[in-house]
């Protein structure tokens, strides 16, 4: 019997699947909460110090 507390080693197969399984479903969710992320940002604002340096070029 284990007594050190450690989880039972898990099968390779079932690791693989529970990944498959945990992409397949919150892949579609992330891309679609990074764009309206993405959608709901401001504009970039350009850094004052770029533009000086294209004026003073």
């Amino acid at each position: 019997p284990r007594s050190d507390g450690r989880p039972l080693p898990v099968d390779p197969r079932q690791i693989s699947t529970s990944y498959q399984d945990l992409d397949s479903i919150h892949t579609p969710a992330v891309k679609l909460d990074f764009q309206d992320a993405l959608g709901s940002l401001p504009p970039p604002k350009k850094l004052k110090k770029a533009d000086d340096g294209h004026v003073d070029g």
